[in-house]
């Protein structure tokens, strides 16, 4: 941003749009898979029961008061370096916004001294990542393989309508949600908005990287 001066604004801004967003994503994917039920009547030798899962729900708490504030609770990171071990994006995001924030506020040689470091830090992190990203066909492949090996052909029918399920979601959340999104609150046209984004979502689609 520059300075400081929209850091409040701008912080509340993308903790609200993701949680936003987040959450019609979800309300999305839990109507379409009540909807049309994928996975019933498919067994891919998947067994185990998720892990800590029981833990997991017990510790929001038996209102949803208590769901919202154990979520709060949980934007702020004890150790920020676990939770980016651990892919809490939330976490992540407000110890990046508190710690941009301060980079702000110091002196000009250590600010841009930081302020390159991490810009470096970026360009060799995309590097890395179209490096994994190159090896990701053949880990799907080989994934796919087993799976067809152990369950037989027939799983695939089932997979089918999984497939089907996940792309009316996400064909929802871009052709209705965030287009809506766009127009009543950012006034923006959606389509000159795909029109400027092209390129970033091909690689994005292309790659199915967030990158």
């Amino acid at each position: 941003l520059g300075g400081a001066a929209g850091f409040g604004r701008m912080g509340l801004r993308t903790f609200l749009y993701y949680v936003g967003t987040s959450l019609l994503a979800i309300v999305t994917g839990l109507i379409l898979v009540n909807l049309l039920k994928p996975g019933v009547g498919v067994d891919l030798g998947l067994a185990a029961a998720p892990a800590k899962l029981a833990a997991s729900m017990a510790r929001f708490g038996d209102s949803p008061l208590q769901a919202v504030v154990r979520l709060l609770l949980d934007v702020v990171p004890a150790n920020p370096f676990q939770a980016m071990m651990e892919g809490k994006i939330l976490q992540i995001i407000f110890f990046c916004l508190l710690f941009g924030y301060f980079i702000t506020r110091l002196p000009q040689g250590p600010r841009e001294s930081l302020a390159g470091f991490f810009g470096s830090c970026f360009e060799v992190m995309m590097r890395l990542t179209h490096l994994v990203i190159s090896f990701a066909p053949v880990g799907i492949l080989a994934l796919v393989s087993k799976t067809v090996a152990t369950t037989g052909f027939k799983v695939l029918g089932g997979l089918g309508i999984y497939v089907v399920t996940v792309l009316l979601g996400l064909l929802i959340h871009a052709i209705l949600t965030l287009p809506a999104l766009l127009t009543l609150l950012a006034r923006v046209n959606p389509r000159r908005h795909a029109e400027a984004m092209a390129p970033a979502l091909m690689t994005a689609f292309s790659t199915s990287s967030s990158s």
